[in-house]
C-alpha cells in the first residue's frame, strides 16, 4: 500500500507459468531475453523527455539520469523530445522514454493507463516509463530505479518483452 493509505494493484502482462510447471510449458514469451541497457559503465541509451513536460516530469527524468550514473557509473545522456519538422524518427532508437513525448511508443502506452496508473513497456528497443498523470509518472520512475537499476552489479537489465502496468485500485 502507498504511504497515502491507497492500494495499488499490480497487473504485469509477462507474468510466468504455475509453479511446477516444466519449462516447455510455460509461455516462451513470459521470459524474455535480457536486454542490457549499461553495463561496463557505459551505455548506448539516452533519457528522452517531453519538451513541455512538467516540473515533476523534468525531474523524474533527471532523477533517472542520476540514479543510472550513481549506480553505473554511465554517463547517459538526457535531451527534450524535440526534433525538427524535417527529420524522420527512427522506428527504433536506444531511448528511455520518461512522461509523455512525441514518440509513438510513449502515447501508445500513455492510452493504456488510467490517471493514477503507470506503465513500463518496452517497444523498438524504446523503453517507456510514463503513466496518467505527472504523479504516476514519478511513480514509474521510481519502480524503475527500485527493478531495474542494480548497483551492486552496476546494470541496468530489462526484458525484451517488458510490459509492466500498475494500477491504482
Amino acid at each position: 500500500a502507498a504511504s497515502d493509505g491507497s492500494e495499488y494493484i499490480v497487473v504485469t502482462a509477462d507474468a510466468s507459468g504455475s509453479e511446477g510447471a516444466s519449462p516447455d510449458e510455460n509461455d516462451a514469451e513470459s521470459s524474455g531475453k535480457d536486454v542490457t541497457i549499461v553495463a561496463d559503465g557505459t551505455t548506448a541509451y539516452k533519457v528522452i523527455r517531453p519538451e513541455k513536460g512538467s516540473t515533476a516530469v523534468v525531474n523524474a527524468a533527471v532523477s533517472l539520469r542520476l540514479a543510472i550514473q550513481s549506480a553505473t557509473g554511465a554517463d547517459i545522456g538526457i535531451a527534450e523530445d524535440w526534433y525538427s519538422r524535417n527529420e524522420t524518427l527512427p522506428e527504433k532508437a536506444t531511448e528511455i522514454l520518461v512522461g509523455v513525448t512525441n514518440r509513438k511508443e510513449s502515447t501508445d502506452a500513455a492510452a493504456l493507463v488510467r490517471q493514477k496508473d503507470f506503465i513500463i513497456t518496452m517497444k523498438n528497443d524504446r523503453i517507456v516509463i510514463t503513466g496518467g498523470s505527472d504523479a504516476a509518472v514519478v511513480k514509474g520512475v521510481e519502480y524503475f530505479i527500485s527493478q531495474y537499476v542494480n548497483a551492486e552489479t552496476k546494470t541496468v537489465v530489462v526484458k525484451d518483452n517488458l510490459s509492466y502496468i500498475n494500477k491504482y485500485e
